[in-house]
């Protein structure tokens, strides 16, 4: 992912990054996109691990008959990725401040 992106949504041939999380756009996305696979709808969870805060449950049905029934769950899910992109980008620039202060140090010594 581009490094100022901390969500994507995915879906056969289309995705949706995001710098925060947006609920209004996620289930925009999910409503337009999802279910849409040549397989058609595959009724159980994959194995994708990376990433995930937790996988995803069976909201409605097996065949997932009302997408996105759930908005105001996605809010306190919203929020705990915000925290976390938000976390994972002072770090970077944390990285970054490091990186270059070493950099500074091999180029003219300490």
């Amino acid at each position: 992912m581009p490094p100022d992106m901390n969500f994507a949504l995915l879906t056969w041939k289309n995705k949706l990054l995001l710098s925060d999380p947006d609920v209004d756009l996620m289930v925009q996305f999910v409503k337009e996109h999802a279910l849409k696979a040549p397989e058609g709808s595959a009724f159980l969870d994959g194995t994708y691990n990376t990433g995930l805060i937790h996988h995803a449950e069976i909201v409605t049905d097996q065949k997932d008959s009302q997408l996105c029934p759930r908005k105001l769950l996605m809010e306190e899910t919203a929020k705990e990725i915000l925290t976390r992109s938000r976390n994972r980008l002072l770090k970077a620039e944390m990285s970054q401040a490091r990186l270059k202060k070493v950099m500074e140090i091999f180029m003219n010594g300490p």
